[in-house]
């Protein structure tokens, strides 16, 4: 997962736990709540604000879920952005 998340530009924080800190922005983790996917927030973290997430390690099938979605959500971001 890790390497999926950088390879979308992600920064994620090394990790050998079950589950991976990723920079997704502010405002992703509820994004991705609308499309059915939920990420823990990471806020709690000391040194970490409201852009970080927490996510679980899960099997290939849903990991493909949670980056299609994220691709879309990212993606609109990235439209409205241009617009």
């Amino acid at each position: 997962m890790t390497r999926e998340l950088e390879a979308r530009g992600i920064e994620v924080v090394p990790s050998r736990t079950s589950f991976v800190l990723a920079r997704l922005g502010p405002g992703t983790r509820q994004l991705l709540r609308e499309h059915g996917i939920a990420v823990r927030r990471a806020d709690t973290f000391p040194g970490l604000d409201d852009g970080w997430v927490r996510i679980a390690v899960r099997p290939p099938e849903t990991t493909a879920l949670l980056l299609e979605e994220l691709d879309a959500v990212l993606g609109a971001a990235a439209a409205e952005r241009g617009a």
